[in-house]
């Protein structure tokens, strides 16, 4: 495990994610490791979203805290983050490394893990709306709860576009088409409703109502306020395709 500085969690995947570029550049094993052992860390998609998630998963936030390595003890799943965090490290690493034997051994928990992704989406336009908490923890409502969160929306394209590499030749070519075509609705509906004035907006679509609070376990009303602000994290899900030298199709000049 890798413990969490003053938090105290056990590799919690978002943090790992963001230490990525560190591991990559200088201590590759030890990512390696990590990837090998969440897929132990995971629980059905039921659990956030009913029976309709039975054939997916969830990577958990974290596998223990303090002197204790067994299951998350954070408060709530952040389930569409943690998800494309696990599918953009793997995808790093083995374009990194050479390595593609982890990805081989996970290939079921990587596709049941992008099946949530799937079904995180109810309209059919690709950006998730549900499962959406994240762990910006010092966030407005808009941006660490709001449904179609831009952040999250590129990580989910940046996760569906790196699996339709990553998995081809381990899985059917048709599931690899789908990763494809929900990638291209993602970047399509980003081009056509994320961008304002001259910032990517916070949210895509500010009409959702009951936008569920993960700490109060409240519904908050909508329209959320800051919807339509600026802020740093669209570029969050492009930094380790970055390093290994891919491209999602997002303008540029706008990022």
């Amino acid at each position: 495990s890798v413990w969490e500085g003053n938090c105290l969690y056990h590799s919690t995947v978002d943090v790992e994610y963001t230490q990525t570029p560190f591991y990559l550049t200088l201590w590759p094993e030890l990512l390696g490791l990590e990837l090998d052992m969440w897929p132990h860390f995971t629980v059905s998609g039921e659990e956030v979203l009913g029976e309709r998630g039975k054939d997916s998963v969830i990577f958990m936030h974290d596998i223990g805290w303090v002197t204790d390595c067994d299951t998350m003890r954070y408060h709530h799943h952040m389930p569409v983050e943690e998800n494309t965090n696990y599918i953009l490290m793997s995808y790093a690493y083995w374009k990194r490394t050479g390595d593609k034997s982890l990805i081989v051994k996970h290939k079921d928990t990587i596709v049941k893990a992008l099946r949530f992704l799937e079904l995180s989406d109810t309209t059919g336009n690709g950006v998730p709306d549900e499962g959406m908490s994240n762990t910006i923890d010092d966030a407005s409502p808009a941006l660490q709860f709001g449904k179609e969160q831009v952040y999250l929306a590129v990580k989910t394209l940046a996760a569906f576009w790196a699996s339709c590499e990553m998995l081809e030749g381990l899985v059917e070519s048709d599931q690899l088409a789908e990763y494809f075509l929900r990638a291209r609705k993602i970047l399509q509906r980003l081009h056509e409703q994320g961008w304002k004035d001259d910032h990517f907006v916070t949210v895509l679509d500010p009409a959702y109502e009951g936008v569920y609070d993960a700490w109060s376990q409240e519904f908050i009303p909508g329209p959320l306020p800051g919807w339509d602000a600026a802020h740093i994290y669209t570029t969050n899900g492009l930094v380790l395709l970055d390093m290994v030298g891919a491209s999602l199709g997002l303008d540029h000049r706008k990022i």
